[in-house]
């Protein structure tokens, strides 16, 4: 009974999602349980959530490494073990359940094989179902009752000439479940058959009929929902809504939420990916699911939520209904992932909205960002589509820009004219680059000769050689870049020299950032990528920075003692991007807002965070610091790269 008592009391349980590859990465963490806790805020006292956020740290490096494996166990402490989980639920996704144990309750192997058994059934789960189910397969163990996996094994082939050709009536559900599952398991074996078998169908249903109040159904509704998944794939959306549908009901009733609203939500995609389909159907079906009970479903559910109201109401015209909700899953995917397919969808809609507003630098972004998700998820035609898209967008901003010169030129503003003119070239290169080598042809001769005339008046008023060189660079190419004549790798080397000659003119700012404690003191700062850090740097600038500097501290000192933190402040010419956490106060000097910054500003407070956890009782002199700048400088520079690649 030890080890009864020991996983009811001291185990914590994580449920986090990873995608199957190489790397084993984990793209999304959450939903903690602990036997000693029904808050998933506090389960286990011992832990602060510096601490926690440690643990996971450790968890993603023990993931990449090599020695990892799935159902091992694996120390990580004096006194701790934690043992890795995988549930597969498709192609791509994990569900990756973590249970840590201390020295007094060590795994053995029967409970390993019990945790391993219990994962084995792609059932959804939370972290507190998760636990539940574990304990409860032990607690069988131990009163020598049978578990799941000690029923019979059948083959793919044997169990589907079982569900043909037997009769069914008098077999039980968990026997059912167990054929069924032995289909779903190995597809290749049985080429997908069964899919398209009705004595199939006629036994999920049969299995689910069975179901019965003080039942335990969990094994027969995660059986259900393999083949409801494989129905779904397979495009059998008949088969596939009415076993969804039957899952639901049962898991309604046996109180498994998070299974309920999965169901409700692969109900709702059926809907959306049949033609000529009702979209308020989609609204209808998931009209019962509030945030509340949204929030024990997992980041993957969540996303298609949000991204089947965003395609509901775009269909039914209401654009900012559907941008409101394609911009929350948006925001689902970069706190938690993953970044499904789904996703790629959101941010081109996103960028189809910035687009209609003129905030093209935005649009172009959001479909960079919406090709690199498609690419990722092996949707290589949506992606190009999506990447043809930012290179009209890039060149439309292109155009915009040279005009923007011109006008600029006229005023008397020469500076920023010719910035402006030399964005514009290469907003224009970057354009051709992404667009469609079999649509180009109409669109540069459109827009490319015009963009480089318009630059050419501003940029070649100094006679610069190399200013001169560069736009005969241009003009004698237009011919063969509009006509797509040089193969795909001449024509990419072509694009990276033009872009070369341009960049020399457009040297990309680097940002200012200055790490404040809570109290307003400066702990460091500098100029990012620069070797010139520390409290002393900034009295080296010129006045006027100096000046900077003590107008931002005075913004800080608001910050600090607001209960509605700013997030960012104009500043004239420059911006001040603010974050801020338990222990200190990150400032960025900035051009304007600038999502990829943002990210890694909040990047470097989390690690600050952990690497510091003293810094809330900082005295001043006790904690060295002289690290931290390698750790920005190098989120930074990450930052940075991805900035150049997309501007």
């Amino acid at each position: 009974m030890q080890d009864i008592e020991g996983l009811a009391l001291n185990t914590i349980v994580l449920i986090g999602e990873s995608i199957q590859d190489s790397s084993n990465r984990i793209i999304s963490w959450g939903k903690t349980y602990s036997g000693a806790s029904e808050s998933p805020s506090n389960f286990n006292q011992q832990y602060t959530e510096g601490q926690y956020r440690a643990l996971y740290l450790r968890i993603r490096r023990i993931m990449m490494s090599d020695e990892f494996g799935f159902g091992k166990v694996f120390n990580i402490g004096d006194d701790e073990d934690l043992i890795i989980i995988e549930n597969k639920l498709s192609d791509r996704i994990l569900l990756v359940g973590v249970l840590l144990r201390t020295e007094k309750y060590k795994f053995t192997e029967t409970l390993i094989d019990i945790i391993n058994n219990v994962a084995d059934r792609a059932g959804i789960y939370t972290a507190k179902k998760l636990h539940s189910e574990i304990f409860e397969a032990l607690d069988r163990y131990r009163n020598d009752t049978s578990v799941d996996s000690e029923l019979e094994k059948f083959s793919p082939i044997e169990a589907l000439i079982y569900l043909e050709t037997k009769d069914l009536s008098n077999t039980s559900k968990d026997m059912l479940a167990i054929l069924i599952k032995s289909l779903v398991d190995d597809n290749t074996t049985v080429d997908r058959k069964y899919l398209h078998s009705k004595q199939v169908f006629e036994a999920v249903l049969l299995m689910l009929s069975k179901i019965v109040e003080g039942d335990d159904p969990d094994v027969v509704l995660d059986a259900a929902y393999l083949i409801a998944s494989a129905y779904k794939e397979a495009l059998r959306f008949y088969y596939a809504s009415k076993t969804f549908e039957k899952i639901a009901l049962h898991a309604n009733n046996f109180d498994r939420l998070a299974l309920e609203i999965s169901c409700r939500i692969q109900i709702a995609d059926i809907i959306k990916i049949q033609e000529d389909s009702d979209p308020s159907e989609i609204i209808n079906t998931l009209i019962d699911i509030d945030d509340g009970s949204l929030e024990i479903s997992s980041a993957f559910d969540r996303e298609i939520y949000y991204c089947l109201h965003g395609y509901a109401y775009d269909k039914m015209d209401d654009s900012q209904s559907a941008e409101d909700y394609y911009l929350m899953a948006a925001m689902v995917a970069e706190m938690e992932g993953p970044n499904t397919i789904y996703i790629a969808e959101a941010h081109a809609y996103i960028a189809l909205m910035h687009m209609s507003r003129y905030e093209v630098d935005n649009a172009i972004r959001e479909y960079i960002t919406a090709s690199s998700i498609a690419h990722a998820n092996r949707q290589n035609d949506l992606a190009k589509s999506y990447e043809h898209q930012a290179g009209l967008s890039e060149l439309l901003w292109s155009d915009m820009l040279a005009a923007s010169a011109l006008v600029l030129k006229i005023e008397g503003n020469s500076i920023i004219s010719e910035y402006h003119a030399w964005k514009s070239l290469k907003h224009l290169i970057k354009g051709i680059g992404y667009t469609n080598r079999n649509l180009r042809y109409d669109i540069l001769s459109k827009y490319y000769l015009k963009i480089v005339t318009m630059c050419e008046e501003v940029i070649t008023q100094k006679f610069d050689e190399y200013t001169i060189s560069t736009i005969d660079d241009l003009k004698s190419n237009y011919t063969i870049l509009r006509d797509g004549s040089l193969s795909e790798i001449q024509e990419e080397e072509l694009l990276k020299f033009l872009l070369a000659k341009i960049s020399v003119k457009l040297p990309l700012p680097n940002p200012v950032i200055m790490i404040i404690a809570t109290d307003g003191r400066l702990i460091t700062g500098g100029e990012v990528g620069s070797d010139d850090w520390g409290v002393t740097a900034f009295g080296e600038k010129d006045e006027l920075f100096s000046g900077a500097l003590s107008a931002i501290m005075a913004i800080l000192s608001e910050v600090i003692r607001s209960t509605n933190p700013l997030r960012m402040v104009d500043a004239g010419s420059t911006s001040i991007m603010i974050e801020t956490s338990s222990n200190c106060i990150a400032a960025l000097l900035i051009e304007k807002e600038d999502a990829v910054l943002r990210r890694a500003l909040k990047d470097v407070l989390m690690k600050i965070e952990i690497k510091y956890p003293e810094l809330k009782e900082w005295d001043g002199y006790s904690i060295d610091f002289s690290s931290m700048k390698t750790l920005i400088n190098n989120r930074f520079a990450e930052a940075m790269s991805e900035l150049d690649r997309i501007s």
